[in-house]
């Protein structure tokens, strides 16, 4: 119920501030967050499931529906570990475009696991969050991820949280 909330409260957010971002003045600075461009994001990083660890790679493209407002769909593979472990993830999330040098963002996304080559009955709700720096068409992103693991008794940790690092870049 928790993760609901959240992810209802994150679309409310989005819709509400790509309203106001709409009103303001500033296009300049809207980049690759505008209406009408696409972007894409490159994300690494560490992970434990299955007693084993893994390296993250995934890999994710986003449209801009709004300013700052995207919808999205990101690949994840996890490596080297047994067994093997990919995430399909479609997201909805919101950018905060009228800030001056950093842009905090946040997202809510549904993902589907596919684990050791059979695909498995989990489903997660999660959010993203954090901050991109830099300017022009690629930013550095640093941030957190929660999900939800939505299949009741598979494992003991229902919830998870952890730092995520992301490369956009828009075109």
């Amino acid at each position: 119920m928790l993760c609901k909330n959240i992810i209802i409260l994150v679309l409310v957010a989005a819709v509400l501030m790509s309203s106001v971002a709409g009103a303001a003045d500033i296009s300049a600075s809207k980049g690759i967050f505008a209406k009408g461009k696409f972007n894409g994001r490159l994300v690494g990083g560490f992970g434990s499931s299955y007693g084993s660890d893994y390296f993250i790679l995934g890999a994710g493209l986003n449209y801009n529906i709004l300013d700052g407002l995207y919808a999205g769909l990101d690949f994840e593979t996890w490596l080297g570990g047994t067994p093997s472990i990919n995430n399909l993830s479609p997201s909805i999330g919101y950018v905060f475009w009228q800030v001056e040098k950093v842009k905090p963002y946040l997202a809510g996304f549904y993902r589907k696991t596919w684990v050791g080559g059979e695909w498995s009955d989990l489903e997660h709700l999660g959010a993203r969050f954090g901050v991109y720096f830099a300017s022009g068409r690629t930013w550095l992103g640093i941030g957190g991820v929660y999900e939800y693991l939505l299949t009741d008794g598979v494992y003991a940790e229902q919830s998870n949280v952890y730092p995520q690092l992301s490369v956009v870049v828009g075109f």
